[in-house]
């Protein structure tokens, strides 16, 4: 991680000064993607829906539920659970809408 007083730039460029830090570009294309769905209102509702479903689908017993419905409806599948919904990484809101179009 990047920081003026500590994290990893920091503690490499202390021990050379002439070190170049340089961005992790799936770090950058996550924060690309995200800032991109911030713009969009479209997007930003969307993602705000998808929130909201994996929040009401969060509580114990939904969850239980959704689980018993997916064995009931798919035997032999593997079950999938709703992972939590993440505002900065994109991989985690890629899981949540794959679990919702595979099994809604």
């Amino acid at each position: 991680m990047q920081g003026i007083y500590s994290g990893l730039r920091t503690l490499i460029q202390k021990e050379n000064p002439n070190a170049i830090y340089v961005w992790c570009f799936a770090h950058l294309l996550n924060l690309v993607l995200v800032d991109t769905c911030d713009c969009c209102d479209v997007m930003k509702n969307f993602f705000g829906e998808v929130q909201v479903l994996v929040s009401f689908f969060r509580a114990r017993k939904r969850t239980a539920t959704f689980i018993e419905c997916q064995q009931q409806f798919y035997p032999g599948d593997r079950t999938r659970r709703l992972k939590c919904f993440s505002d900065t990484r994109w991989t985690s809101n890629g899981r949540v809408i794959t679990v919702l179009f595979e099994r809604f």
